[in-house]
């Protein structure tokens, strides 16, 4: 009996334990979806997805050193909204008269339950009493006795030691002048006053004058700092070696003027990325996925089987991962699925900077025309 061909008649393909695991959890699980594949003719498949509700299509990679003959098991790992899931598997494998297409729905769980996390309690905050002020008890008034009768009465005024001689009389202190410096006679020679300002004015006004000074001063401050920083501002000269340089992504000079100081910063982006921002990177977004899922699985490029007539213009992906939404917008429309790099769509509409597909699979949605290249 002659062996299997991936061209002929008798080759044949199998899905089966179509899996996931967990079955359940909520948006931050890492789902798994796994299944085995076998080719009677140990051909490689031409692609194998996993198809979930909500979530849409997916590429599936087999382990390294993988036998198709014997069986391989395919897996790819993803998140998924909060709701519940159904999912299918799809595998294609052979040409010509060997052309197999197989769809596997019989899978154990039959459907995923996705729940959103629970937000986390509040603490209720715990009152403070307020404390009372302790009245302050008033001083009692206590009456002055005299020796003489024995009556409370005023307090007798000791007569000025300042006399005159001449007239016998006292010079009284003037109230606006009283408690000056010690020592010191608040009137002139004809008994007015000296120059001198009253203890209730004179502080008051020093104040007022040494605040003036230090307002004066600090305005002052700050417009000589902001000027000597205008002057100083760094003045960024990008130095370029020219085209050839920038396309191979060499490394560029920041040039800081008037200090002259020179810092090297290396350009570590795709040339075809560089003149993309830094947000629509695919590169970054790899990158970003790297670092939260672990190491991104190699991806098999998906391709249609019949050759394209005159009127269907076909495109190849350029980049890792690139979203495929529901309307020419990234940020208003809603994803729909993803696809690779090297994978195959037809061109059916064109909007403005957006292309509407139709991938292999039969998915269709809008993506960014710089995300494709000509089929070479």
């Amino acid at each position: 009996m002659a062996a299997a061909s991936c061209s002929g008649a008798s080759h044949q393909l199998l899905l089966s334990s179509g899996t996931v695991n967990p079955s359940s959890g909520n948006t931050s699980t890492l789902f798994t979806f796994s299944v085995r594949y076998e080719d009677n003719a140990g051909c490689a498949p031409t692609s194998v997805t996993v198809k979930v509700s909500g979530a849409g299509t997916l590429a599936m990679a087999p382990p390294g050193g993988a036998d198709f003959q014997a069986g391989a098991t395919f897996s790819a790992t993803l998140t998924l909204p909060a709701g519940v899931h159904s999912y299918s598997f799809m595998a294609s494998s052979g040409s010509g008269k060997g052309a197999r297409t197989v769809t596997l729905t019989s899978v154990n769980p039959r459907a995923i339950s996705v729940t959103a996390p629970a937000p986390p309690a509040t603490p209720r905050p715990t009152p403070t009493p307020t404390p009372r002020p302790t009245p302050t008890p008033q001083p009692k008034p206590v009456a002055r006795v005299t020796k003489a009768t024995g009556q409370p009465g005023r307090p007798t005024t000791k007569p000025s030691s300042s006399a005159s001689p001449s007239t016998g009389s006292s010079r009284s202190p003037n109230p606006v002048t009283a408690g000056l410096i010690p020592g010191a006679d608040p009137f002139g020679p004809n008994g007015s006053l000296s120059g001198v300002l009253p203890v209730n004015q004179g502080p008051s006004l020093i104040l007022v004058a040494l605040g003036l000074v230090a307002s004066v001063g600090g305005f002052g401050l700050i417009a000589l700092v902001r000027a000597r920083r205008r002057g100083q501002e760094p003045i960024v000269v990008l130095e370029s070696a020219g085209a050839p340089a920038l396309a191979s992504g060499i490394q560029q000079s920041l040039v800081l003027t008037p200090t002259t100081a020179t810092m090297t910063v290396s350009a570590d982006v795709p040339p075809e990325e560089m003149a993309m921002p830094r947000w629509r990177r695919p590169s970054l977004r790899v990158a970003r996925q790297a670092i939260h899922r672990g190491q991104v699985e190699p991806h098999m490029p998906i391709l249609f089987r019949e050759i394209a007539g005159p009127d269907v213009e076909r495109r190849i992906v350029r980049y890792r991962i690139v979203r495929v939404t529901d309307a020419p917008d990234e940020l208003l429309g809603v994803e729909v699925g993803n696809l690779g790099e090297g994978d195959e769509v037809e061109i059916l509409e064109r909007k403005s900077m957006y292309l509407r597909v139709r991938t292999p699979m039969g998915l269709e949605g809008w993506v960014h025309r710089t995300t494709l290249d000509e089929v070479h």
